[in-house]
């Protein structure tokens, strides 16, 4: 059963590799700025990048808490237990607006910080 879902997750990667070489979208490369993800989330339901934008997101998120899990962070991350996708859309876009001379640091940087902020935890 986990080699069906390994073989699953690997074909669905590659025909997503390949889809968006054929089109010119952008992507979430190394380096890739915060403007970038809030301009993708700022397009139509349904269209490529807001779904990149979706899954960035909810990978950020699931990411964020394993690591908080299995790191034991010193509680600076405490979202809900389940993600609402819009509600992470709007940290972004709400981070984007606060901090507008920081539109061009590192998604890898600043989506993270824009989410530790949104949900702190009581101290």
């Amino acid at each position: 059963m986990r080699a069906c879902a390994m073989m699953f997750c690997a074909a669905t990667t590659i025909w997503a590799a390949t889809s968006l070489a054929e089109t010119k979208v952008p992507s979430m490369q190394a380096g890739t700025t915060i403007l970038t993800l809030y301009k993708m989330c700022q397009e139509k339901p349904g269209t490529l990048q807001y779904a990149l934008c979706l899954g960035y997101l909810r990978g950020l998120f699931d990411g964020m808490q394993q690591a908080k899990m299995v790191e034991n962070t010193k509680n600076t991350f405490c979202p809900p237990a389940i993600p609402d996708l819009d509600q992470m859309k709007a940290v972004i876009d709400q981070w984007v607006r606060d901090n507008p001379k920081q539109t061009g640091v590192s998604l890898g940087w600043a989506a993270p910080q824009a989410l530790s902020l949104a949900f702190p935890c009581d101290k």
